[in-house]
């Protein structure tokens, strides 16, 4: 990015400035982002503005700031096949969106999206759609399984069943042919059918069962036993994500509120007066630049002129010198004379 797309970008950041509460710093901040991320010059505008939006709603969630947070949902965007060929802008407000309508049932946006990029590792045939992806990861948080120990033990789950479906199966009370089907269909709900079978039993029970299926890790004990237990958290979460995969609205409503409070009219009240002085300081540049070219000349004449006359020069100072002198010793006098005056009244 370079000459006139760099300046048209650099204009779209003063404008954007102008109605959001991010300084100018953060946008371009945002900007570095996007071109660690890949993002094309044709898009990057657009990307801008939704990485704003989710940077004011969701980047206070995220423990490294404005950097962290678009870096962090921004490499959803590849991993995913539902998000793989929409445009960066629009897979960012999907993911946004659906990251952010979780929050709202208690889970932090940071730890939902690790979970949704260490599960983005599993194999094309094996990984769920985001939406299921980000579902399940609020489901474990609002249970308290953080992020690492449950896709761990989520992925460990989906592989080691592709690799003992019949077993699987059997446990699930279908045919090996409808696991495989649902597996590669929907590893989530597959995953979420599977642990249902363990409702009921005791953590021993379960433990055991597990191992019998080839199963020994404590992070896929403790996924089941959180599916099992869970299930209306996951209910819950699928159809806020699903219904904001289709409409994408929670990230703008959410950036609108917390752009229009008091803190933020005021942040925006300087991002205006730090863009007017750039824009102000960038037209008067040619100016400035025509009044030194025209000033210079002055300039080195009288510097000519001072080193051919230094004898006249140093008279002239001396005369000048004892005319600041007099000057102080009369604002002197004119002190002491007013301050006798004002004691003698």
């Amino acid at each position: 990015l370079g000459g006139k797309a760099l300046e048209d970008y650099g204009d779209s950041i003063l404008k954007i400035s102008q109605s959001s509460r991010s300084s100018i710093s953060d946008l371009l901040e945002i900007g570095v982002v996007a071109g660690q991320l890949g993002i094309e010059a044709k898009n990057l505008e657009s990307f801008t503005v939704q990485a704003n939006k989710f940077a004011v709603a969701l980047g206070s969630d995220y423990s490294g700031g404005v950097n962290a947070a678009i870096n962090s949902v921004g490499k959803l965007n590849v991993l995913f096949k539902d998000t793989q060929n929409l445009d960066p802008a629009e897979s960012l407000s999907i993911a946004g969106s659906m990251i952010n309508e979780l929050t709202n049932i208690g889970v932090k946006a940071e730890n939902i999206n690790d979970f949704a990029l260490r599960v983005g590792r599993l194999p094309a045939v094996f990984k769920p759609s985001l939406q299921s992806t980000l579902a399940l990861g609020a489901t474990f948080e609002k249970l308290g399984v953080n992020s690492e120990i449950a896709s761990s033990g989520f992925n460990n789950l989906i592989l080691t069943a592709s690799k003992n479906m019949p077993a699987f199966a059997k446990q699930m009370g279908i045919g090996t042919k409808e696991a495989e089907n649902l597996l590669q269909q929907d590893p989530v709900k597959f995953a979420a059918r599977f642990s249902q079978t363990f409702k009921k039993m005791s953590p021993t029970q379960l433990a055991n069962t597990l191992a019998k299926l080839k199963v020994n890790s404590n992070e896929v004990v403790g996924v089941v036993g959180g599916l099992a237990a869970g299930s209306d958290i996951l209910t819950d979460a699928l159809a806020r994500t699903n219904e904001q995969y289709q409409k994408a609205t929670s990230l703008t409503l959410e950036y609108d509120t917390k752009n229009s409070n008091m803190a933020a009219k005021i942040e925006i009240a300087k991002n205006n007066f730090e863009a007017m002085t750039i824009i102000i300081g960038t037209q008067l540049l040619p100016v400035l630049g025509e009044l030194i070219d025209k000033i210079m000349p002055i300039v080195r004449n009288v510097l000519d002129w001072v080193s051919a006359n230094d004898k006249i020069v140093l008279v002239i100072g001396a005369f000048a010198l004892g005319l600041v002198i007099l000057k102080i010793a009369l604002g002197a006098y004119n002190l002491i004379m007013g301050f006798a005056t004002a004691v003698s009244t």
